[in-house]
């Protein structure tokens, strides 16, 4: 058991690029924009870079608002859903 790293808080377990891109794919469908772009830096930092996060940052019509009549003074979908 000397070869074997064992798992402690010096020595926390590495996450393989899929279970980031399943956090990821989550963070966007729920809309958690800012925590999305967070783990994405965090991740382009340490060297490690999930495409669905790149695609979607890099990608400005994700970001365009599509405004309708009065559409400054609706709530967003967020807030709808935590006050209806």
């Amino acid at each position: 058991m000397a070869d074997a790293e064992e798992e402690t808080e010096a020595n926390p377990p590495r996450l393989a690029a899929s279970d980031f891109d399943i956090f990821a794919e989550k963070l966007l469908t729920h809309q958690l924009l800012l925590t999305a772009l967070e783990l994405h830096t965090e991740l382009v930092e340490a060297g490690l870079e999930i495409p669905r996060l790149r695609d979607f940052f890099s990608n400005p019509g994700n970001f365009e608002r599509q405004y309708q009549t009065n559409s400054r003074d609706a709530p967003s979908p967020v807030m709808r859903e935590l006050f209806l």
